[in-house]
């Protein structure tokens, strides 16, 4: 059941290879799957444009 828990998470959301400017890593997030890390783009978790993804991490590589 992991597995599939993993890669609908992987393959709903969005993945980025490298932190965009002014984005910031969501700090105590512990759902990430092992080698990426949840980012947000810096608004408010209520602001209508919030948005979240998933970073690669380089080690994971």
């Amino acid at each position: 059941m992991y597995k599939k828990q993993r890669k609908n998470i992987l393959s709903e959301n969005v993945i980025l290879s490298s932190l965009p400017k002014d984005w910031k890593v969501l700090k105590n997030a512990t759902t990430a799957p092992v080698g990426y890390t949840w980012v947000y783009n810096g608004k408010g978790l209520f602001d209508k444009g919030y948005k979240q993804a998933l970073l690669r991490n380089k080690e994971a590589k």
